[in-house]
């Protein structure tokens, strides 16, 4: 299995396995009246978010050369996980 599909593969179940934690962290949180509770399954939910863009970036870096972009799409799509993750520091 090539490296972009073994990312996407890992994102994938990185996602379901947020979005299931997280359903089951808001139901528990709900029934506890707990705010930290519920917030930790809103943080699990951003999580998956994180992984959806690892997949949209992977994809993007897999584009082929063009006249816009004579090395590929790849510089460009690591630059814009550079930017996301230092804004969210």
């Amino acid at each position: 299995m090539d490296r972009s599909k073994q990312i996407i593969r890992t994102s994938v179940i990185g996602i379901i396995a947020n979005v299931l934690l997280a359903a089951f962290k808001a139901f528990v949180g709900i029934l506890a009246s707990s705010v930290a509770i519920v917030l930790d399954a809103v943080n699990n939910l951003s999580d998956a978010l994180s992984s959806v863009i690892t997949i949209a970036g992977t994809k993007l870096s897999l584009k082929p050369a063009d006249n816009t972009h004579p090395f590929g799409y790849g510089r460009d799509a690591k630059g814009s996980f550079k930017n996301a993750s230092l804004s969210q520091k």
